[in-house]
């Protein structure tokens, strides 16, 4: 159907669903505009759930759910391009599972130097460590004795 809307109105602007990645693909071939995974938003929303409800601060699991979504992002030309220059577009050669496992070790690695890192360079709030408060107050207290 995005084909043939396409063809009959070429500036109109289509936006659709696609149920995966591989008929993200096939609607993106076929002139889709805009393309949103049905389950996408719904799994890193739970993701990051899950690392909140496994005692993951609240902010460290937003980060780690962008920094994911992001590699996804960047990605995204790179893996539709060694898709499309498949023959068929239904299969996948070594190239396209060669550039996945990629991406999955890109995630990794993001995702562990995000568990890892307390002052990310990305704008945000990190806690501070516990104690924090006290100390100060002490170091407070302290000050005005002397």
């Amino acid at each position: 159907m995005v084909k043939f809307a396409k063809h009959a109105h070429p500036h109109l602007k289509v936006l659709v669903r696609a149920f995966d990645r591989g008929h993200g693909y096939r609607l993106r071939q076929a002139g889709a505009d805009y393309i949103i995974s049905e389950t996408y938003h719904s799994a890193l929303e739970m993701g990051a759930e899950a690392l909140r409800s496994l005692g993951v601060h609240p902010f460290q699991a937003e980060r780690q759910k962008h920094a994911y979504r992001d590699i996804e992002t960047q990605q995204n030309d790179v893996l539709y391009n060694a898709w499309k220059d498949n023959a068929s577009g239904e299969r996948v050669d070594n190239n396209y599972l060669d550039l996945l496992m990629e991406l999955e070790q890109l995630i990794e690695e993001a995702l562990n130097t995000d568990l890892h890192d307390n002052h990310s360079k990305r704008r945000g709030w990190t806690p501070p460590p516990k104690g924090y408060a006290e100390d100060q107050m002490k170091q407070y207290k302290n000050s005005k004795q002397d």
